[in-house]
């Protein structure tokens, strides 16, 4: 589908997109250098829409910097130096995967889990004494802040 002109201005484009273009879209136009204040360069200016309605409004520089614009700013833009030349983009929605479901489609089993690993301290009589009771510590403690402590 070729984009739609809607270069009638954008004050007039805006509500009519809002009240009969129900799909999500892109609104842009090229500006000339120094419409949007602060900005000395032409610039790409888009307009996203979700269901016909502007969600946000932002410049694209040449080097590929996005700015926001307030709308307003860009609706006084284009009325006082335009209207420029809007064009529609329409906004291909991503579609969900399909699902096979006939009978040759690969069913998914699930595995038992196996329980839990135990941690196996090493050799404790190999272990010099102050290492020893850190590791004694560390497992008193551990005890004590287990799940299991607290269900006796």
């Amino acid at each position: 589908m070729p984009p739609i002109d809607v270069s009638v201005g954008l004050v007039k484009a805006l509500p009519l997109l809002g009240e009969y273009y129900k799909e999500n879209a892109l609104l842009q136009a090229e500006l000339p250098a120094r419409v949007i204040p602060g900005v000395r360069e032409r610039c790409l200016c888009v307009i996203p829409l979700s269901m016909g309605k502007p969600v946000s409004c932002y410049i694209e520089k040449k080097d590929g910097q996005r700015q926001n614009v307030p709308l307003e700013v860009v609706k006084a833009a284009d009325t006082r130096r335009g209207p420029f030349e809007w064009s529609l983009q329409p906004v291909k929605q991503p579609q969900p995967p399909q699902i096979d479901m006939s009978p040759q489609a690969p069913q998914y089993t699930y595995a038992q889990p196996q329980p839990p690993q135990h941690y196996a301290p090493p050799q404790l009589p190999q272990l010099p004494p102050r290492t020893l009771l850190r590791l004694q510590l560390c497992r008193l403690w551990t005890k004590m802040l287990s799940p299991s402590a607290y269900e006796h």
